[in-house]
């Protein structure tokens, strides 16, 4: 896979996946229209924005995160040359088979040796884990449980060596959300985000098929955009790490500079979604 044909790659499947989204809003908007905002057809397909919506943004995810670790195999790589994710990768199998009970209640060292004169071995060998970039399904190493929330979000990009900005998780703009059984909470704005907006109405959908006040398309248009700005982001960061190797230790130094960079754009983005919500609170505003 070359560079050219991941970055098409990339791209086709988001179209799609874009297109789709705004085919159902015009159904939802139609609906809206014609036949009112309690109309069965009306709340029916709102329903079905929040599922579709869910599932691209596992899909895209997933599916992205196969393709950036299939063009790294594709590179050909000697492992030593790549950052220690990747070594940890290469070695995953090995690194679990020593931490089994068998192993654990044995007093030999010899699997211990194994795994140090492995780790020699793959250290000099060419990069190449198994991927499956043809099924939609978790494999060894992308895995989102089916439930992408904030979380394993996190942990699905930082077990490639992808970037998890530092303001997605940051306290100086937690937002305040409204738990189930009515007592609230301030969370990170990811978590709002993905636990208490997409993955919460999913849920409550998809579970028991419930709605309620706050199941409208505005709100639905303005949760869409900031999926989408993720999806996109992925996109981007994913393009840049390949243009620019860092993947490869060698170019740590500059990867950092570039998050820290990048972590400043992804503020201001993210900012700007909540200055344009009606609801949102002044306090929260101020940088």
């Amino acid at each position: 896979m070359r560079l050219e044909d991941l970055e098409t790659s990339l791209a086709d499947d988001l179209s799609w996946r874009k297109f789709e989204l705004s085919s159902l809003i015009t159904i939802a908007e139609t609906s809206k229209q014609q036949n009112g905002v309690d109309s069965d057809l009306h709340k029916t397909t709102l329903k079905a924005l929040y599922l579709l919506l869910y599932s691209h943004w596992e899909g895209f995810v997933k599916k992205s995160c196969k393709f950036y670790l299939q063009y790294i195999n594709n590179k050909k790589i000697v492992t030593k040359e790549l950052t220690h994710i990747f070594t940890a990768l290469a070695l995953k199998k090995s690194i679990t088979s020593c931490y089994t009970k068998e192993n654990l209640d044995s007093l030999s060292i010899s699997t211990y040796l194994e795994f140090v004169n492995l780790h020699a071995t793959k250290l000099s060998q060419k990069f190449k884990v198994d991927v499956k970039t043809n099924t939609d399904f978790d494999d060894d190493f992308i895995k989102t449980f089916s439930n992408l929330s904030s979380k394993n979000y996190r942990n699905l990009l930082e077990s490639i060596d992808l970037p998890f900005f530092s303001f997605f998780s940051a306290n100086e703009h937690y937002q305040e959300v409204i738990n189930p059984d009515g007592t609230k909470q301030n969370v990170t704005i990811l978590s709002e985000i993905l636990d208490f907006s997409l993955l919460y109405y999913r849920h409550s959908i998809a579970h028991s098929g419930a709605t309620s006040e706050t199941l409208n398309i505005e709100a639905y248009q303005d949760l869409q955009g900031k999926i989408l700005y993720l999806m996109d982001l992925l996109v981007a960061n994913i393009s840049d790490f390949c243009h620019k190797e860092f993947y490869k230790s060698c170019n740590s130094l500059q990867k950092t500079a570039y998050i820290n960079e990048k972590n400043i754009e992804v503020k201001e983005a993210l900012l700007r979604f909540y200055r344009s919500s009606a609801n949102l609170d002044e306090e929260f505003l101020e940088d």
